[in-house]
């Protein structure tokens, strides 16, 4: 199961019911017949956030452009964005985007003026950041999520963490096939990268 929202009750009474076996994929919940496979979206959000604050100055106001409001990874990268900023003191100011590249432009352009970083719950968003801070003809430090090569073409040099899908998606299977064999379930934690992804790394590759 990808993707699970907190809202989706029923599934979270199969899982409890424990009637049948369960791979969840980025949201840890375990029992006999369920495992998890994730990175730990709590210390990424954290570790790429403050990589991309400490390499500016002067950072005291943050907008952050989150994902789908009311999901376990947002909620989880947001509590990691309220540890930075007691440990930072900046004014804070979330909004919610789903996801959506388009949406993240239009509240770009909306509270841009208003601060001076902008941190990003996915590449894409930061992508649709990057497009509306260069329409305004301003520049503010900028940091996505994801790790996707895409990313690249925007020319701009952005911190983002890079996760590997296939891995993630390969360890899910392995464990449902482990869970088929008899075996309890656990969760498995995914290794992540904090980094760059520049032109030039996409087209040398």
């Amino acid at each position: 199961i990808y993707n699970l929202s907190i809202e989706n009750k029923n599934l979270y009474k199969i899982i409890e019911k424990q009637e049948f076996f369960c791979v969840l994929v980025d949201l840890p919940i375990t029992n006999s017949k369920t495992s998890s496979v994730s990175i730990n979206h709590y210390s990424a959000q954290y570790d790429v956030a403050k990589k991309t604050l400490m390499e500016n100055h002067f950072i005291d106001r943050v907008l952050y452009i989150a994902g789908g409001a009311g999901g376990y990874i947002t909620n989880r990268r947001l509590d990691a964005m309220k540890k930075l900023q007691e440990e930072c003191n900046f004014e804070l100011l979330v909004e919610y985007c789903d996801f959506n590249e388009n949406k993240a432009r239009e509240i770009t352009i909306k509270n841009a003026e208003k601060v001076n970083a902008i941190v990003c719950a996915s590449d894409l968003m930061a992508i649709g950041t990057v497009f509306a801070l260069t329409e305004m003809d301003i520049f503010r430090p900028v940091c996505g999520f994801d790790g996707i090569r895409l990313m690249g073409y925007t020319r701009i040099a952005m911190n983002t963490v890079k996760q590997d899908f296939n891995e993630k998606s390969k360890q899910a299977f392995d464990e449902l096939a482990r869970l088929l064999k008899g075996e309890k379930g656990q969760h498995i934690e995914i290794p992540y990268e904090v980094c760059k992804i520049d032109y030039m790394d996409v087209i040398q590759k």
